[in-house]
């Protein structure tokens, strides 16, 4: 039953944060199995502490789950980030030493892995700026750590929230129109080391959605080329491995972008007409209202240039 729970809220949390947080704690902790507790706890830090700002009822949840011999990696670091996010400092670094030992990994990596799940939770409010001044030295650990570990994918995932959810405060009306130089940049550079570890550690579907990751950044600071590329390494990776119709609606949305940035009107109207093509097969309401909204930024018609 907790399971199933779990595996609801993972689908339909965002829907009604407060209801979340109350079936949330409406879990008993004895209920919980190994195979819930990565799911719960990064549920937890999310609905509870970033979103309803209650990061020490976060840490009270987690810990309250029953001491389990060979305890998930994931619940280790969302400790630690629980731990650090409501003052408990010593808590944390111990969550973060015992992380390590999991892993195998070595101290510089596990301390990556809990900063980096750490931003996830915080790039959506902090100062961006702030936020990548810790978010490069993690994705520098990243780039010279050896391509195996089951810490480089704990990693990849925290990068991925992190990235998006900037993504998301960039595009919105109420940013201003202008990307910091210096943080579009230190967010393309973690695109890539995301696409980077998912080459080493992930599946296909992985790898293409950081391609699409690496496209989204590359469009929202203006570099058109680089979108475009990576909007086509995406689409051709879905062509060489198997059918996924909403990404690749996805990924021409981007690849239109791109090329109206490019100034080729006509290729962009081409990737625009097939994204929404593959959309209208959606049976999905709420993914359709989610492909109307990132297509909805794109021109209604071809620029028309002065002579």
């Amino acid at each position: 039953m907790a399971l199933a729970e779990v595996s609801a809220l993972m689908q339909d949390h965002d829907a009604d944060l407060v209801g979340a947080a109350a079936r949330l704690r409406a879990i008993a902790p004895s209920a919980l199995g190994v195979d819930d507790l990565a799911s719960y706890s990064w549920l937890v830090n999310h609905v509870i502490g970033e979103k309803g700002g209650d990061w020490p009822g976060a840490r009270a949840l987690l810990d309250a789950l029953p001491a389990l011999p060979g305890p998930p990696p994931v619940l280790l670091r969302n400790r630690a980030v629980a731990y650090a996010m409501s003052g408990a400092a010593l808590q944390a670094w111990q969550a973060e030493s015992e992380l390590a030992q999991a892993l195998a990994c070595g101290p510089a990596l596990a301390a990556a892995a809990v900063r980096l799940g750490t931003l996830q939770h915080l790039a959506a409010t902090a100062d961006p700026l702030l936020v990548v001044a810790s978010l490069l030295p993690c994705v520098q650990t990243l780039e010279t750590a050896p391509a195996g570990g089951p810490v480089l994918p704990m990693a990849a995932r925290a990068i991925n929230n992190t990235v998006s959810a900037w993504l998301e405060r960039a595009q919105s009306p109420a940013s201003p129109a202008r990307v910091d130089p210096l943080v579009g940049t230190a967010m393309g550079r973690a695109a890539r080391c995301c696409k980077a570890i998912w080459l080493h550690a992930g599946t296909w579907m992985q790898v293409e959605r950081a391609d699409y990751l690496v496209a989204l950044v590359a469009n929202a600071v203006g570099d058109w080329a680089a979108a475009a590329q990576a909007a086509r390494d995406g689409i051709t990776t879905i062509e060489a491995n198997g059918s996924e119709e909403v990404d690749r609606a996805f990924l021409l949305v981007e690849l239109a972008r791109a090329r109206y940035g490019l100034g080729e009107p006509a290729a962009a109207v081409k990737a625009r007409d097939a994204a929404f093509a593959l959309a209208e097969r959606f049976d999905e309401p709420g993914l359709r209202e989610w492909f109307d909204r990132k297509a909805g930024m794109l021109p209604e018609r071809s620029p028309v240039r002065a002579a």
